[in-house]
C-alpha cells in the first residue's frame, strides 16, 4: 500500500511547481475545493478522488502513477536524460514527463528533509531548492 504522505508531499510539490496557494490550487477544479481539502492532501489525511488527481497530474504534467509511486528515474537514468537534453538532443514527450516527475520527486524531498534538520542544514536545503526553482528545467521546453 502506498503511503498516503508521500502521495500528499507530491500533490503539494506540483502546487508550489505552479506557483499556486492552496487556495488557487483548490479553485483550479470543477467544481472548486476549498483550502482546507488541499491541506488534508497534502498532509495525507485524505486523498482526492481519481478524477482529480488525474487533474492534478494534468496540471503538474506528470503521470498519475507518479503522483501515486513516485518517479520511478533511478538517479543514473535521469542524469543520462538530462546529458541529453543538455547536449541539445530532443527528448520525447514521455521523457521530458520522467524529468519534471523526477525533479518534484527532489523538491517533495528535499522539503521532508528541510522540516526535519537543523537550522545550518535546513538553510543549505532551502539554497538547493531556490536553484531547482530558478533553474527548472526549462531546457526541455
Amino acid at each position: 500500500m502506498k503511503s498516503n504522505k508521500a502521495i500528499g508531499d507530491r500533490i503539494k510539490a506540483v502546487r508550489e511547481k505552479l506557483g499556486k496557494t492552496q487556495i488557487d490550487f483548490g479553485l483550479a477544479f470543477n467544481p472548486p475545493v476549498n483550502k482546507s481539502s488541499v491541506s488534508r492532501w497534502e498532509k495525507g489525511e485524505t486523498l482526492p478522488s481519481a478524477k482529480r488527481l488525474k487533474h492534478i497530474a494534468d496540471l503538474g504534467s506528470v503521470s498519475v502513477d507518479y503522483l501515486i509511486n513516485g518517479s520511478s528515474l533511478s538517479l543514473m537514468a535521469t542524469k543520462v536524460l538530462l546529458d541529453k537534453a543538455v547536449g541539445g538532443e530532443k527528448l520525447t514527450g514521455d521523457e521530458q514527463k520522467k524529468l519534471a516527475e523526477s525533479q518534484l520527486d527532489l523538491r517533495a524531498t528535499t522539503s521532508r528533509l528541510a522540516k526535519n534538520s537543523s537550522g545550518e542544514i535546513r538553510q543549505l536545503i532551502e539554497q538547493q531548492r531556490e536553484l531547482i526553482d530558478k533553474k527548472p528545467l526549462s531546457i526541455l521546453s
